[in-house]
C-alpha cells in the first residue's frame, strides 16, 4: 500500500477511464478513495493520496434521451 501515491492513481485512471464519460472517470476516483480512506482507517497508510486527485468537470455531460411512441404508450398506460 505504500507504493500507492497520486501519479500511481492518475496512471490507472488515465487506463482504466479511458474514452469514459467524465462522471464515470469522478466514480472510479470515488472508488479508489474509498478503498484508501479505509487503509487510512487501519493505520495501513498515512494518508489517502487519492485526496490529491482533481475531478473533472461533469459541464456538458448531459445526454439527449428519447424513447419510441411505444414505450410512450406504455408509460402513459401504466401512469393511468
Amino acid at each position: 500500500m505504500t507504493d500507492v501515491d497520486k501519479a500511481a492513481i492518475v496512471h490507472f485512471l488515465d487506463i482504466y477511464s479511458e474514452g469514459k464519460a467524465p462522471s464515470t472517470r469522478n466514480r472510479d476516483i470515488s472508488a479508489v478513495s474509498s478503498v484508501l480512506k479505509f487503509c487510512t482507517q487501519r493505520d495501513w497508510i498515512a494518508f489517502s493520496p487519492a485526496s490529491l486527485v482533481t475531478k473533472q468537470s461533469e459541464a456538458g455531460n448531459e445526454r439527449d434521451r428519447v424513447i419510441t411512441v411505444d414505450v410512450e404508450t406504455a408509460l402513459q398506460d401504466a401512469c393511468d
